[in-house]
């Protein structure tokens, strides 16, 4: 912008000179790494603000054509200085003219000797002082403008250009008084306004800062940049309509401006205004196809519609553009390592590290990569440098406790994740993995209080809640296991193992009702689900329906064979239906499968036992098979009272009368009101008399 000065004008010669250049500042703001399991957000950049102004404003620049040669103009001024040494119209476009041709040295000589013939001329004095200024002399040019306001305090552009030098200086508070000067000696003065406003807003002094960006509009209604930077302001408070009302003010004036379009998008991002992020983003890319931060973030939106073929290609037209561009190399990793593509997620990583090896994200995701990939070694020390660059993050501490847990490492996992819990008390995904590290140390008392404060801190958390039901399940506080199954289902209504763990609760509790229903929603959710048929079979002999019963166990077996719990329940409802053979067959198939299951033994000696008595012949043997499986399902389970008494009764058959005895005693020690274990210990003893 060109200010033209209101003293000593020459408004007869054409404009050309200098205008005031714009600086734009970019913020990107990034994202921290998530547990496994769970995507990280990408890094988005951050809106571009219009920056202060470091150029001053220079006064008349009026004095050259366009199409004028400098050179021309040079040797014609010289001439005319030569006949007339003190003529200041001529001296001071010759000062012009080699400021132009940045000759700031002759310029400085020529501005010095306009003021030397006159010292009032004003402009020469304003221009000298922009000359020192750009030579880095900030004290002289200090000197030179308080000069001009000493003896000329209307002069506007004189404050203006003190507060840019002493902006330069970081001088910030006399650079605020000086505007605060210029906007009193001229209230319409916009650039003075706008320079204090992007003070203000520097310190976070909101409120004064809204109030100069819209003194600043008030004064030029066209003024873009106050527009942008006004929007910005309210962007960082969180105003997000009147953000998008400012950023589109600015488009009406200035359509063709692509960072306006990218804050815009930045604006309609942040309101989860996704499609119409999508399209502003969009739009500054077609205005300047070379705009990296603007494909970046274009990225970030597309990831949010799921669009990830979409997002990949923006990224990488973001990494082509700007190929040290960390932000936008890192979102590309994040986005491999979020397809589990580990190899192309390592070595964008790498890049990262290659552009910034302090990249504490980069450092930690390409760890986790690594560790994805088996390579343990290399992916700790990749969380070790990590946790170097940023001690003070704790997800980086709570990651490495968890592959800690995955190896093994229980004692590591729990002292790293107690670290990030001293960082950070309230981050659910730390409790829960401390809780993981307790639970396989056998510490359930400390794991339930530890998921219990990862469900309150984060009620979406499906691996708590299902180690909760879990654990007060074990601990027969059935109310609490059921309504963190329910919890369960609640976030994830698809999970059949959420419902089956769900009815098994409410089957514990004799809600056969309730229990079959929801083992059909879990057949429903997977027909192949052998669980879920061999419950509803479990269901079904409950009842007393065997055919139905037998029916849904053998459905289960055609999809798990190896299913033993089911072959062991078949066998039982076989031997119910009095199918003495069937069920023999099934339950021998059973304890050869899985040897260690009490109750298959139980029914294999029950039935060998009753087919003693068809058979004189076979008799002995059966018996003493009988025995054999009473005894192997006690070893199983040795308080199998009812196992102890069947026993009882075999010895009676085989005439061992003391082992019987010991059989029933043991019987009744484990279960006093085993009335028919009493009965037999009775009779066997008035035998014995």
């Amino acid at each position: 912008m060109i200010m033209n000065g209101n003293v000593g004008m020459r408004s007869h010669w054409k404009i050309l000179f200098l205008c005031v250049l714009f600086s734009f500042i970019v913020l990107p703001v990034s994202a921290g790494p998530k547990d496994k399991g769970k995507k990280s957000a990408s890094a988005a950049s951050d809106v571009k603000n219009k920056g202060a102004k470091d150029k001053v404003v220079i006064r008349d620049t009026g004095k050259l054509k366009v199409d004028d040669s400098l050179n021309e103009v040079i040797r014609d001024y010289k001439a005319q200085l030569k006949e007339n040494p003190n003529d200041p119209e001529a001296c001071f476009t010759l000062a012009l003219a080699y400021h132009a041709m940045g000759d700031m040295k002759k310029a400085e000589k020529y501005y010095r000797r306009t003021i030397k013939i006159n010292e009032d001329e004003i402009d020469a004095r304003l221009n000298l002082g922009a000359i020192l200024q750009l030579q880095g002399k900030y004290r002289s040019a200090i000197a030179q403008y308080k000069d001009t306001i000493a003896k000329h305090p209307e002069v506007v552009e004189a404050y203006f250009n003190l507060g840019v030098v002493y902006t330069k200086m970081a001088r910030l508070d006399l650079a605020m008084a000086s505007y605060i000067t210029a906007t009193e000696v001229d209230p319409k003065f916009a650039l003075a306004h706008f320079q204090l406003a992007d003070l203000y807003h520097r310190k976070l002094d909101f409120e004064n800062a809204e109030k100069e960006y819209l003194a600043a509009i008030k004064a030029e209604p066209r003024f873009s940049d106050a527009m942008n930077n006004l929007g910005n302001l309210y962007y960082e408070q969180g105003k997000l309509k009147k953000a998008v009302f400012m950023y589109k003010k600015a488009i009406e004036i200035n359509p063709h401006n692509s960072e306006l379009r990218y804050n815009l998008g930045l604006a309609y991002f942040k309101a989860n205004r996704i499609d119409e992020a999508i399209a502003s983003y969009k739009r500054a890319i077609e205005l300047d196809p070379k705009y990296a931060e603007a494909y970046n973030n274009l990225g970030v939106a597309l990831e949010k519609k799921g669009k990830h073929k979409e997002m990949i290609q923006a990224y990488e037209k973001a990494c082509q553009i700007n190929r040290k561009y960390v932000e936008a190399h890192f979102n590309l990793g994040l986005a491999f390592f979020n397809e589990g593509r580990w190899n192309e997620a390592i070595d964008k990583f790498r890049e990262v590290l290659f552009i910034d090896k302090k990249y504490a994200d980069a450092q930690a995701y390409l760890g986790e990569a690594l560790y994805q990939k088996g390579n343990i070694k290399e992916a700790m020390r990749h969380f070790k440098e990590a946790i170097g660059i940023n001690p003070g993050k704790a997800e980086f501490r709570s990651r490495m406790g968890i592959i800690y847990i995955e190896e093994g490492k229980l004692k590591k996992a729990e002292k790293s994740l107690k670290q990030a819990l001293a960082m950070n008390p309230e981050d659910a995904l730390s409790r829960a993995g401390l809780a993981r590290a307790l639970l396989a140390q056998g510490k359930e008392d400390q794991a339930l209080d530890e998921y219990v404060q990862a469900v309150r801190l984060d009620p979406s958390l499906i691996d708590a809640h299902t180690a909760l039901y879990k654990l007060y399940t074990k601990k027969a506080d059935y109310e609490k296991a059921i309504a963190h199954a329910k919890e369960v289902i609640r976030l994830d209504p698809k999970k059949p193992e959420a419902h089956l763990a769900l009815g098994d609760l409410y089957r514990s509790r004799g809600l056969t009702d309730l229990a079959s229903s929801e083992y059909k929603i879990a057949l429903d959710l997977d027909a192949k689900n052998a669980i879920a048929l061999h419950r509803i079979g479990n269901i079904f002999d409950q009842r007393g329906n065997l055919d139905e019963a037998i029916k849904y166990f053998r459905d289960a077996l055609k999809i798990d064979p190896k299913m033993t719990e089911a072959r062991c329940d078949l066998g039982v409802a076989l031997y119910n239906k009095s199918k003495t053979d069937e069920a023999i067959k099934e339950l021998k198939k059973a304890v050869s499968v899985k040897a260690d299951q009490p109750k298959a033994h139980y029914y294999l000696a029950i039935m060998y036992y009753q087919k003693a008595f068809s058979s004189r012949v076979k008799k002995a043997r059966y018996l003493k098979d009988s025995v054999k499986e009473f005894k192997t399902a006690i070893k199983l389970k040795p308080d199998f009272a009812k196992a102890h008494h069947k026993l009882g009764k075999v010895y009676v058959e085989l005439g061992e009368k003391d082992k019987a005895k010991a059989s029933f005693e043991e019987a009744l020690k484990l279960s006093p009101g085993l009335s028919d274990a009493k009965l037999d210990l009775e009779k066997l003893l008035k035998t014995t008399k």
